[in-house]
């Protein structure tokens, strides 16, 4: 049987940097936007920005939670 398992990784990023990687993003919305996470902060969340790898360390996605 094949093992297909695949590592991830993330990494915090600020904001300069999520708006380098978000200018690259083929079909993005407002909801994914640095803006969006910090109008969520007027209802009590702390969002938290990540740069997503792969087990090659490829740069794969950004993450907002």
């Amino acid at each position: 049987m094949k093992n297909n398992t695949q590592l991830w990784s993330l990494e915090e990023i600020n904001k300069d940097s999520w708006d380098v990687f978000f200018s690259k993003v083929e079909f993005a919305n407002l909801m994914q936007s640095w803006e969006y996470g910090e109008a969520k902060m007027c209802e009590g969340l702390s969002p938290k920005r990540f740069l997503l790898f792969d087990s090659y360390n490829n740069k794969r996605g950004l993450l907002q939670v």
